[in-house]
């Protein structure tokens, strides 16, 4: 679909959903990229790759992104509800990594989760 139709962002869509499913989240960022390119105001595609981003632990990244359908959207909640999470995730973190700075937590245990 895509070869034949380049600007069809429900292709991007499905095909970066699909990549998510199966843990290539790298691809699927490349095609919800490529669906913000196309359509730069489209929520759904940020909110996609902002989900891709907090599956990689990128917390920042997914913050921006959801912070964009917020601002594109404002009645969007569940970018509301996944930022708040991605907060939370990224605050979580920080305390882990400080916990192993202290050696009162083993860095194996951290990595699982930063």
């Amino acid at each position: 679909m895509i070869r034949s139709k380049p600007d069809y962002v429900f292709a991007y869509y499905s095909r970066g959903f699909a990549y998510h499913a199966i843990g290539k989240y790298d691809l699927a960022i490349e095609d919800y990229t490529e669906a913000i390119r196309i359509q730069p105001d489209d929520a759904e595609a940020y909110f996609l790759r902002g989900n891709t981003y907090l599956n990689k632990w990128e917390y920042n990244l997914a913050i921006l992104d959801y912070t964009k359908v917020i601002h594109i959207n404002p009645d969007y909640a569940e970018a509301y509800y996944q930022r708040g999470n991605s907060y939370r995730d990224k605050r979580v973190c920080r305390k882990l990594k400080r916990l192993v700075k202290l050696k009162l937590c083993y860095r194996h245990e951290v990595v699982k989760f930063c």
